[in-house]
């Protein structure tokens, strides 16, 4: 995925792209019959139709950003209403998965680099 920070004075306020890494921790208060507290396979395919198929390969830009019309010109790109940090995305990808009624969500981390995450950590649970 791909973005520019609009507020942003450095290196990313320019175009670049990051090969991110989603980490989703779920838990629970008691087992299933199974022994899990969800199964994975469902977890992945629950936040792949959520949020992956959404994200992956698009470009994602703050809607008032003057660059916008430039923007505009790309294939996959998404205008948000946020300054599309780390931060700001792992927070929307939570609101996404608990509005769609993913249940169990503990945290929550977005890897930007191999060495720097963004983590949302539900404070419900």
């Amino acid at each position: 995925m791909g973005h520019a920070l609009n507020h942003y004075e450095g290196d990313c306020h320019n175009v670049h792209g990051h090969n991110y890494r989603l980490v989703v921790t779920v838990k629970a208060d008691r087992l299933d019959e199974n022994g899990f507290v969800m199964d994975f396979k469902d977890l992945k395919n629950q936040v792949t139709q959520i949020i992956i198929q959404d994200l992956d390969h698009k470009f994602l830009f703050h809607k008032e950003d003057k660059r916008k019309d430039l923007f505009g010109l790309l294939d996959g790109k998404i205008g948000v209403d946020y300054e599309p940090t780390a931060e700001n995305i792992v927070t929307n990808i939570a609101n996404g998965l608990l509005h769609n009624g993913l249940t169990g969500i503990d945290r929550i981390e977005l890897w930007e680099t191999p060495t720097s995450s963004a983590i949302w950590i539900n404070e419900e649970n």
